[in-house]
């Protein structure tokens, strides 16, 4: 989400409540999701109505987006708890697109089967399997019985109470229960761990742009100057990307010196 000069915007995200929002408080957004395979951007699109403040629609049209051009069984999608409907859900079963994701652990579901994993399957590297179960998830009042989910239930080896306080002496605390989601029901718990691990890249990215690439700040506030900076950011992105990876270097730059 950027919300720097797009305040400008004639149309724009206005992420909050409609009722605490008055004129001249507004403040428009531009929301951008992107696709990432590993090494550079694959797919991204820029967002600017409101529906799209929530996770659960601009993630899943990204996807389908980049399935239809990839060939949806060629990639495991992975994305965090933002997409979580079952209707989601649904919808990547219809178009055959294979995923990984997170569930909230107040999710609630019925339980199909359990599967009893070896004590060496248990092992999930910094995680421990606590259970490994075919279920069906509820959507808003009862469960989707057509979709059938593979759910992996692990806890954190080493348990972490809290992270040292951010600026404002807030403290957050760490999870240490994990509930994972896919509708590959051939993956094995330990594979499952290990590709959901791998949405962290993307993070890493985003960091990249944003801190190096000055991605965070825009110098047009028309929607299409927006879109044509973020290409030239992602052009520029991969460029570098590539070059780092041929020459086997990291993703910081050097220091800037004035």
């Amino acid at each position: 989400m950027v919300a720097e000069t797009c305040n400008k915007l004639k149309k724009g995200l206005s992420p909050g409540s409609k009722k605490d929002k008055t004129p001249d408080k507004v403040v428009k957004q531009v929301k951008y999701t992107i696709a990432f395979d590993g090494l550079t951007a694959c797919d991204f699109k820029v967002f600017t109505d409101s529906s799209y403040t929530s996770e659960d629609r601009a993630i899943p049209e990204v996807v389908l987006l980049n399935a239809s051009k990839e060939g949806s069984t060629t990639n495991i999608y992975t994305f965090d708890r933002g997409v979580c409907s079952s209707a989601t859900f649904s919808s990547f079963n219809k178009t055959h697109i294979p995923f990984v994701g997170r569930l909230k652990t107040d999710r609630r579901y019925d339980v199909v089967s359990v599967d009893e994993p070896s004590d060496s399957e248990r092992d999930l590297g910094e995680l421990n399997l606590i259970s490994s179960q075919i279920v069906h998830l509820y959507g808003k009042k009862v469960a989707d019985k057509q979709n059938t989910y593979r759910l992996i239930v692990a806890e954190r080896k080493e348990k972490i109470d809290t992270t040292p306080p951010n600026n404002k002496g807030q403290v957050k605390k760490k999870e240490n229960i994990f509930y994972f989601i896919t509708n590959n029901l051939e993956l094995s718990p330990k594979e499952i761990a290990d590709i959901y691990k791998q949405r962290w890249d993307i993070e890493v990215f985003f960091r990249f742009i944003k801190q190096e690439l000055n991605a965070s700040h825009f110098v047009s506030v028309s929607e299409n100057g927006i879109k044509v900076m973020l290409y030239m950011t992602l052009i520029a992105s991969m460029l570098l990307l590539l070059y780092k990876k041929i020459n086997d270097l990291g993703y910081k730059t050097a220091n800037k010196v004035n």
